[in-house]
């Protein structure tokens, strides 16, 4: 099984310094990179790219998530977000992508339900190159001892 050996180190003005770090053991991971059109120039609309989490044949997959990180080459609060379903409205949730973000262990529960799928949108007038670590379960074990 695959570790994600992962640390946060952060430094305040060189007074005071917080390390962390852990290593998350996972049956499998995958490490994503998509480049998110820049919003187009005669328009007010951002691009939407959609991005599965997992790859299609993984079974029962946004169950068995253990880690995710998301990372981008630019950030922006306002004009970089991301939503776990697609933004066709309005009443459709929202987060930034002001930052580079990781969720492991209780974290993952800020996801009302687990990602299978981000949308990212992109209202920046250049293109964005987003990435994207993740790290799963097993499969949960079948009940069926005959193999049938």
């Amino acid at each position: 099984m695959p570790d994600i050996k992962w640390k946060l180190t952060v430094h305040v003005d060189g007074k005071s310094e917080l390390q962390v770090s852990q290593i998350q053991r996972v049956e499998g991971f995958g490490k994503i990179e998509k480049e998110l059109p820049a919003r187009g120039e005669d328009s007010d609309e951002p691009t939407v790219t959609l991005i599965p989490v997992y790859p299609a044949d993984v079974e029962d997959a946004p169950q068995r998530l253990e880690f995710l990180s998301i990372s981008a080459n630019r950030y922006s609060p306002d004009q970089l977000r991301y939503s776990l379903e697609a933004p066709e409205s309005e009443d459709v949730e929202t987060h930034p992508l002001d930052a580079p973000q990781c969720f492991v262990g209780g974290a993952l529960s800020l996801f009302d339900t687990p990602p299978g799928i981000l949308y990212f949108s992109n209202n920046m007038e250049q293109p964005v190159t987003v990435q994207l670590l993740v790290g799963r379960s097993a499969a949960p074990e079948s009940d069926d001892v005959d193999g049938d």
